[in-house]
């Protein structure tokens, strides 16, 4: 971390008193010259009482304008010691206070309140305790409920937001596989109900299925599963832009063209 202090030097030659600051080993930055005879500079803060000793006895005439980068930050905050501390109080009670869950709201079918509630319950969620639960473990609980289709469970600020849908509202979903829209490599994979025709580190093509609508017990399920999978396209500058919407994680040229690595998210129902 680098502090700094902005000086102005007032004389017939500035620049040759900024010449001798040079010799002497003061670093210069930023330096301006806004008026005939006064030159504006910066330099580290470290350096600040040698410079005066290397100029003071000289006919320059040198003086202290303001600090700059993290120096003017904690001058500033000694003169608002309160309100920092204040600030820092406030930002500590936000960072204890934010896994505590204050309410719970549930969208979708209100009949499954008493349910829900029972299973949060039973994996320690509770109002006004730290959330530990696991997402995708209690959306799969849920899932479980007679004749529910699709459940998630997510924490947003201070409230843990619980949707269930029951199979009178399949006409949003549909019992149809899950597949690849990229050529990739599988990097995460969660199933929350399907099954799984890929595992993690395996190569998928365009087309691929990922998810099948069946279950454990073969019958057919609707689908909600969430695969990531990390793509490599080979194209133009404008293509790969296009293709990834702008979104990539590294774009290299090679012989021909570009290289582009992005990530995708395919998911149903999550």
């Amino acid at each position: 971390m680098t502090f700094f202090v902005r000086l102005s030097i007032q004389s017939l030659s500035p620049e040759v008193a900024l010449s001798k600051l040079k010799r002497e080993g003061i670093s210069l930055y930023h330096v301006e010259k806004s008026e005939k005879n006064r030159l504006y500079f910066s330099i580290k803060r470290k350096d600040e009482r040698k410079a005066f000793a290397i100029l003071g006895n000289s006919c320059y005439n040198m003086k202290k304008e303001r600090s700059e980068g993290w120096s003017l930050f904690f001058e500033h905050a000694k003169k608002r010691t309160g309100f920092a501390l204040g600030a820092a109080l406030l930002f500590l009670a936000m960072a204890l206070l934010q896994p505590m869950v204050f309410a719970i709201d549930l969208k979708g079918e209100e009949r499954y309140r008493d349910y829900a509630e029972t299973i949060l319950a039973e994996n320690g969620v509770r109002l006004f305790q730290p959330y530990r639960g696991d997402n995708a473990y209690l959306s799969a609980r849920l899932l479980q409920l007679p004749a529910v289709s699709f459940a998630s469970v997510k924490k947003e600020g201070f409230r843990l937001v619980v949707e269930i849908r029951s199979r009178s509202q399949e006409e949003i979903v549909k019992k149809e596989p899950l597949c690849a829209a990229y050529d990739g490599t599988v990097e995460t994979l969660v199933v929350l109900a399907g099954t799984a025709s890929v595992k993690v580190g395996d190569e998928v093509a365009k087309g691929d299925v990922l998810i099948l609508p069946t279950g454990a017990d073969g019958r057919e399920v609707v689908p909600c599963a969430k695969v990531s999978l990390l793509c490599r396209a080979v194209g133009s500058r404008e293509e790969l832009l296009l293709l990834t919407e702008g979104d990539y994680l590294t774009m290299r040229e090679i012989d021909g063209g570009y290289e582009a690595t992005f990530r995708r998210i395919h998911t149903i129902t999550f």
